[in-house]
């Protein structure tokens, strides 16, 4: 239940492609847009015009091809996705043959794939939405969220969404008038990059990818930070009386030490929800767990990518998760008999929903000149094992590390 467009060439070689990929490169800047990628033939590329907004170009068995996904976006999205195609087409040389369900590359009515395409497909969205709620009481259900990225923390009866969370009721009250809907719910709605489209933006940003801490704490936090900042202060110039955000700007400029613009006069944005999923716990998946942190973690993967890291990169109450996943064909029975080693207290154990968790006190640790305090544990669930090791800086802290293990979720399920 989705809308975009797919395409390929007529065969081509592979040093054609590398022209290619040069090519979408400096056309990327021409078209607003970022060129994500190696540029490597054997890797994907992806032309980023916004949030939810990538075309991806991949190379295979002598054809270029590509894919875009537009329904999370809007049509806006689509029509400067077609756009560009259109441009590439025309500068590549290359015969490309396009699927566009919706009708507009061949057609180009923005107005018509505006109205018949995507509010009617997000009218038809609302409505599945609310057939579910009519089975049971339910928790989160999601609209548009990616599925490879975190839960956010359940909310009964609600939809998840990238531009925020909703009571099915509300929900119903908006999507009445549907095209009003579809300003606020589409990121870019409209042709051109309108104040909303800024203001659209940011609110996504704020309620998925924003860790609500200091810009100095991290690359990431600086990044997100910037640029709610950029664009909400676009919106706000584009359309004074489009309404803002504004405890959540005047909050992201303080944690950037950026000083804010006045905002007097401009309409307060009204949420039924308090702004931004990471404010609370999410849910993180590695494999068939689902992971409880607390949504200002930060995740990085080590260099051969084995290890998964969650961590707050904070001065002091600071923690770090370090987990390692390995599946086989069979159910693991079998706990690691050397894992808990050297610990200064024996293994507890304790089932977790679907399996089952050892873990022990390393106590502290000196490694290359620092102190800190470890625990060690193991849980088997189904087919995986997963080894997690958790750095924190004081003793005490431990009774929370074992907390937070003791509320890891499993689902054997996710092994079929």
């Amino acid at each position: 239940m989705s809308i975009g467009f797919r395409f390929q060439s007529g065969p081509c070689a592979p040093e054609k492609i590398k022209e290619t990929y040069s090519l979408l490169k400096n056309m990327s800047k021409k078209h607003d847009a970022e060129f994500l990628g190696s540029g490597n033939i054997n890797d994907a590329v992806f032309i980023h015009f916004c949030k939810a907004g990538d075309i991806v170009f991949w190379y295979e068995n002598g054809i270029l091809q590509g894919d875009c996904q537009t329904n999370v976006a809007g049509p806006g999205f689509h029509a400067a996705a077609v756009d560009f195609l259109d441009d590439f087409a025309a500068k590549s040389k290359l015969e490309l043959s396009v699927d566009d369900e919706t009708g507009y590359y061949a057609d180009h009515d923005f107005e018509k794939i505006r109205r018949e395409q995507f509010c009617l497909w997000l009218d038809n969205l609302v409505q599945a939405v609310y057939e579910q709620f009519q089975d049971a009481d339910v928790g989160n259900i999601f609209i548009c969220w990616n599925p490879g990225s975190y839960e956010p923390a359940d909310v009964p009866n609600t939809v998840v969404t990238p531009v925020g969370r909703f009571s099915m009721k509300n929900l119903l009250m908006k999507a009445a008038d549907i095209e009003a809907f579809a300003g606020d719910f589409f990121i870019w709605n409209n042709r051109e990059k309108d104040a909303k489209f800024y203001r659209n933006s940011a609110l996504s940003m704020l309620w998925e990818d924003c860790y609500f801490q200091s810009s100095r704490r991290s690359p990431e936090d600086k990044k997100v930070n910037k640029d709610i900042i950029w664009h909400l202060e676009k919106a706000m110039k584009a359309d004074p009386l489009l309404p803002i955000p504004i405890p959540e700007y005047l909050e992201i400029c303080g944690l950037d030490s950026s000083k804010p613009k006045s905002v007097v006069g401009i309409p307060a944005f009204e949420s039924e929800f308090p702004i931004g999923y990471r404010k609370s716990e999410i849910n993180m998946r590695l494999g068939n767990l689902l992971l409880p942190f607390p949504g200002y973690f930060l995740y990085a993967k080590d260099r051969d990518g084995r290890d998964h890291v969650y961590h707050d990169n904070l001065d002091a109450d600071w923690y770090t998760y370090r987990l390692t996943a390995l599946s086989g064909p069979e159910p693991q029975i079998d706990f690691d008999g050397d894992l808990f080693e050297g610990s200064v207290e024996p293994p507890e154990m304790f089932p977790v929903k679907d399996g089952f968790c050892r873990a022990s006190y390393s106590g502290k640790v000196k490694e290359k000149g620092e102190e800190y305090f470890q625990i060690v544990a193991e849980i088997l669930s189904g087919n995986q094992v997963t080894l997690i090791t958790v750095y924190f800086d004081k003793a005490e802290n431990r009774i929370h590390v074992m907390e937070r293990l003791k509320s890891i979720q499993a689902n054997v399920k996710d092994d079929d």
